[in-house]
């Protein structure tokens, strides 16, 4: 829960948009906006089904979960991609009759 909070206060200083304003000679200069931590959470929430889009408390639980799953699923997107890169160096390293263990020793020497 305390790396959530911390994210989503790093997320409350997102720039939700530009406005213009003039400054000194009537020059019109971009001035960033920053948005609520209410409103993040809201953003964050769009897409998602039943109550939980448009009630905040419920929102605000979902997007917290959310945010696990995703940073559970960017660990596991690495396990995944490694497990497949060495079914194929191991498949590779068969037709010329090695094992992959045999192979990384030879590679690491």
């Amino acid at each position: 829960f305390c790396s959530t909070v911390i994210m989503l206060g790093v997320l409350s200083r997102v720039a939700s948009g530009t406005m213009h304003a003039l400054v000194g000679g009537g020059t019109a200069m971009p001035v960033r906006t920053l948005t609520t931590r209410k409103e993040t959470i809201m953003r964050l929430a769009k897409g998602f089904r039943g109550r939980s889009k448009n009630c905040w408390r419920l929102a605000r639980d979902r997007v917290e979960k959310a945010l696990q799953y995703a940073y559970v699923s960017r660990r596991l997107k690495k396990r995944d991609a490694r497990k497949l890169w060495i079914m194929q160096i191991s498949a590779g390293a068969k037709e010329h009759q090695m094992r992959y263990s045999e192979l990384m020793h030879g590679v690491q020497l």
